[in-house]
């Protein structure tokens, strides 16, 4: 008998990459207005903000800095593959865009046009 769904498409590495930035991009934006309201989120990047809101240091180095041990974590259950390809690429690229951030994208007011 036939088999009615079809096999999946691996993606390609263009895809695989452009859907790690895309995706980081976007987290690391909303962490971003996240800090400018002064709010907290859970997990990992509530306590960076807690240290960085505690030590003034920069929030991508503490939030890279705390993700290390889940990296280590990774490595050690789901194996090099897992950790390599999707885990690692993708925690490096949230701390560089929230390292970056702020010279790229301004949080500060607008001031509206007159008519």
């Amino acid at each position: 008998m036939l088999d009615p769904t079809p096999a999946a498409a691996q993606h390609t590495v263009f895809e695989d990459a452009q859907a790690l930035v895309t995706g980081t991009l976007f987290v690391a934006l909303g962490v971003s207005m996240y800090a400018h309201a002064g709010l907290l989120t859970g997990g990992t990047a509530g306590l960076a903000f807690l240290v960085h809101y505690a030590t003034g240091w920069r929030f991508g180095l503490v939030f890279f800095m705390i993700n290390l041990p889940f990296v280590w974590f990774a490595l050690r259950t789901m194996g090099r593959g897992f950790t390599r390809r999707p885990s690692l690429p993708s925690r490096c690229c949230r701390s560089s865009w929230n390292c970056c951030r702020p010279c790229c994208v301004s949080t500060g007011c607008s001031q509206p046009t007159r008519p």
